[in-house]
């Protein structure tokens, strides 16, 4: 199995702005349409990759997040995890 191109990669932020959220029953979920089409000018064509460039559009993303001094440290549950790797840019 396989995603078919184009992906849609986009950050959290922007698809809570502007997908309609609907709590239901304990789970929130948000909906939103972007247009396939090649020739689409939607709000999500920035958002949109070939598959085979996810990874780094991935670490383009976390690349650019900034570590914040007074951040709490992690919970005790993602510490603890084989292979966990923190990516960010210290922040000034």
């Amino acid at each position: 199995m396989a995603f078919a191109n184009p992906v849609f990669i986009v950050p959290s932020a922007e698809v809570h702005s502007h997908a309609a959220p609907r709590l239901d029953g304990d789970r929130w979920t948000f909906n939103f349409s972007a247009s396939l089409d090649p020739d689409s000018q939607d709000r999500w064509v920035p958002n949109r990759v070939q598959t085979h460039v996810v990874g780094r559009r991935v670490l383009d993303i976390f690349g650019k997040e900034q570590v914040r001094l007074g951040t709490p440290p992690l919970p005790s549950e993602l510490a603890g995890l084989d292979g966990l790797v923190l990516v960010g840019q210290p922040s000034i």
